[in-house]
């Protein structure tokens, strides 16, 4: 490899990094995420978690944990195409970052077995701490391609949910929803500390 290839690869591999950020994450988006996560007790008493008052008997439990997950993805990937996202975090979408990003799909694909087979087996109160363990796991492949901060919070999901696990066992009232808040204030966090990410680039 002569010189000009070397200094060729150097910058492609800048452009990767500068890119990545903006190719992955929109801060719009993440904020508008946490909003959801904040205002899912409220859907929830307004429609009674989805049953809209329906007796699914026997299937309740399972029916509410999957509808519930249905329900909320399909919002949050409403909301993003509705909210667009800043002129600063329109990046150039490398494949390597295409690669990093469809983490996505096997991590919604595990967090759809859990619901499923933890409201199944009657273990409902799992739920949540194992999808923060998940998500955990893929904030932290996603923090080695945007800001440290994502990083930062992929691991206080992981201590969250191990937290989470811990406390079940002792009956805490309300104890999920003390998880939920900070899920929701978390991602609002990123989502700021990202906009700030992209308009400082987008100024240089």
């Amino acid at each position: 490899m002569n010189n000009k290839e070397a200094l060729q690869k150097i910058d492609e591999i800048n452009r990767i990094l500068q890119s990545s950020n903006r190719a992955l994450f929109s801060g719009r988006h993440l904020i508008v995420y946490g909003v959801v996560v904040l205002f899912i007790p409220v859907i929830g008493y307004l429609t009674e978690w989805l049953t809209f008052g329906h007796d699914f008997g026997t299937y309740r439990v399972t029916y509410i944990a999957l509808a519930n997950a249905a329900f909320y993805t399909l919002l949050t990937k409403g909301l993003k195409n509705f909210v667009p996202r800043t002129d600063a975090s329109k990046g150039e979408e490398h494949p390597l970052i295409q690669q990093a990003f469809s983490a996505t799909r096997p991590t919604l694909g595990a967090i759809i077995a859990a619901i499923f087979a933890l409201s199944t087996i009657g273990q409902p109160q799992f739920i949540y701490p194992v999808v923060l363990l998940l998500l955990g796991v893929m904030f932290s492949i996603y923090g080695r391609f945007t800001i440290p901060a994502v990083s930062l919070f992929a691991w206080s999901f992981i201590a969250a949910g191990a937290l989470h696990l811990l406390l079940v066992p002792m009956g805490l009232p309300h104890l999920s929803f003390y998880f939920l808040v900070y899920n929701g204030l978390a991602y609002i966090v990123m989502g700021t500390l990202i906009n700030r990410a992209e308009r400082a680039h987008a100024d240089r």
